[in-house]
């Protein structure tokens, strides 16, 4: 039989991985922007989860071009159907 000393020592608490903590304090506007966003979700996400996924979208480069893509279609859209009503007014005090 194995004396108490050699069995395996249980360690209390989350078990160590290989991350460095990020303490945060978020005003309450923030935090429920971010509570918002979590129930908008598919799947039921603690806030710390969520701050991972969004810093990890937020440094992707492919989600910073795609929406400084749908950003530029969305003001060119705009420009050419505000180009668009310009043309189509009536011409005042214009005579040829």
């Amino acid at each position: 039989m194995d004396s108490i000393s050699s069995a395996g020592k249980s360690f209390r608490g989350r078990p160590r991985i290989d991350a460095t903590p990020v303490n945060t304090r978020f005003p309450p506007d923030e935090l429920s922007e971010l509570d918002a966003w979590i129930s908008r979700q598919d799947e039921e996400l603690s806030r710390p989860e969520a701050v991972r996924r969004l810093v990890k979208a937020a440094l992707s480069p492919n989600t910073a071009g795609a929406s400084m893509d749908v950003a530029i279609k969305r003001i060119r859209s705009e420009i050419e159907k505000k180009m668009a009503e310009i043309d189509a007014a009536p011409k005042r005090g214009r005579t040829k």
